[in-house]
């Protein structure tokens, strides 16, 4: 924003309002500019320092304005903090998350404003001195679960069913950018091929997902194989069952529940060889035991129970109920089960099959005998680079690309060519007539009757 004569004039205004408000407040004093300064890279450019007794302690809040003052809102920062991550909606360098982004505020009272934020201020305080605040740690566990990850921890995109909410063993496939997982095999394969728009060539590993009843806090998330199995309370048998092919390394994910749909996070644990003194690797697990001597349970045991650290790293949930409605959209289990066929892929016809895919739709079946034309681009979801192919054929390349959890089938043919044919297009659950053909809206039974 323009720093313009009128802006810097309407800004001194609105400090002074505050400035004035500031010192009828008790231990209220106004900071130098190095202690403003040093907050987020010199991005405030006012501070105060005010006081307030809260249940345990009297406790210090800085306020803040920065430079384009009126037009944003103050910022509180509680001085007098535990450590970071003790307490939910506090940042590490004391700034407390009071309001979501896009919150609107009158800008033509920058007193009640401020008034309305230091309420909420004491009111978070209390309640994280109360342990109110706690659960806001689960409801909002993938932000506090992104703090810490380390640089080169790879995102690990799910298509795991996380409604069954069992400890079970699942496949994951290990790729450049991120991993990926799902139920099976069969699964993730075919959703590979629809992400990626060929055949996959590639092996998948064997990882487990455990459920866990309750959400740890973030003095629990784990740092190491033992904080890992003391969050899992014990070996579960998918665990233990995997400690058994002493994998090089075993991607572990963990799952619950939360009021905003179920969340998933995951660790890596490390293989069990280690260099020694000469450099050379010494495999821990097994020592004692000659080559395929050791009982598997033993192994087992010494594979789950070493002091090994474990590597963080977030999931990205991409399963149908959570890209659908965040796991609160009751009518998915109708909809993605649900075929629908659209006869006609143009400017019509086109839009609608998006818009159904994005409404959950599991399988669109796409009919049209027609090509693209450069007449057609003006209006039509697909563009220059499908000029002369197949309308039916290429959108539905385009859609299954975007949506690789939902299916799409294309047939360059008129409904009236396959209707009496296709067992699929008479047992639809819908059937969309978007050619603007009257005569395609007929009684698919008579023509069957017909032969």
């Amino acid at each position: 924003m323009p720093d313009s004569g009128a802006m810097r004039a309407l800004r001194a205004s609105a400090v002074a309002r505050i400035s004035q408000y500031n010192e009828e407040l008790r231990g209220a004093r106004e900071l130098e500019a190095r202690a403003v300064a040093q907050y987020r890279f010199g991005r405030f450019i006012y501070g105060w320092e005010v006081e307030h007794q809260f249940s345990d302690a009297r406790r210090k809040l800085h306020i803040l304005l920065d430079r384009q003052f009126p037009f944003s809102m103050p910022r509180i920062v509680l001085v007098d903090r535990p450590k970071f991550l003790e307490w939910p909606h506090v940042e590490s360098d004391g700034f407390l998350c009071l309001y979501p982004d896009g919150t609107t505020f009158e800008v033509e009272n920058p007193v009640r404003v401020l008034q309305t934020l230091l309420a909420w201020a004491i009111g978070l305080v209390e309640d994280c001195l109360s342990g109110r605040a706690f659960p806001d740690f689960a409801t909002e566990f993938n932000t506090y679960w992104g703090y810490g990850l380390p640089e080169h921890a790879k995102t690990c995109f799910s298509l795991l069913d996380l409604n069954n909410q069992t400890s079970r063993e699942i496949r994951v496939w290990r790729g450049q950018s991120g991993n990926t997982v799902a139920e099976t095999p069969e699964e993730l394969a075919l959703w590979l091929c629809k992400r990626f728009g060929k055949e996959f060539k590639g092996s998948f590993e064997r990882a487990a997902l455990i459920w866990l009843d309750d959400i740890p806090l973030p003095a629990r998330y784990p740092s190491s194989l033992r904080g890992l199995l003391s969050l899992a309370k014990g070996r579960p048998p998918v665990l233990a069952e995997l400690g058994r092919s002493e994998p090089e390394s075993l991607i572990v994910l963990f799952a619950s529940c939360t009021s905003n749909g179920n969340i998933a996070a995951g660790v890596v644990i490390p293989g069990p060889s280690q260099k020694s003194m000469t450099n050379t690797k010494v495999n821990r697990v097994r020592n004692g035991f000659r080559p395929g001597r050791i009982p598997p349970s033993l192994l087992s045991a010494r594979y789950l129970e070493r002091d090994a650290p474990v590597t963080r790293f977030d999931v990205c949930r991409v399963d149908h109920d959570w890209i659908h409605g965040r796991d609160h959209d009751s009518d998915q289990v109708h909809l993605k089960a649900a075929t629908v066929v659209i006869a006609g892929c143009g400017s019509l016809g086109a839009p609608v099959a998006e818009t159904l895919a994005k409404s959950g739709v599991g399988r669109i079946v796409l009919l049209d005998p027609k090509k693209l034309k450069w007449a057609n681009i003006s209006r039509h979801v697909l563009g220059a680079e499908d000029v002369t192919k197949s309308k039916a054929g290429t959108l539905a390349a385009n859609l299954q690309t975007r949506f690789p959890h939902l299916s799409f089938v294309a047939q360059d043919a008129s409904l009236q060519s396959v209707v009496s044919e296709d067992e699929e297009i008479l047992n639809a659950s819908l059937v969309i007539d978007a050619t603007g053909d009257w005569s395609a809206l007929f009684d698919p039974m008579s023509t069957r009757e017909k032969g």
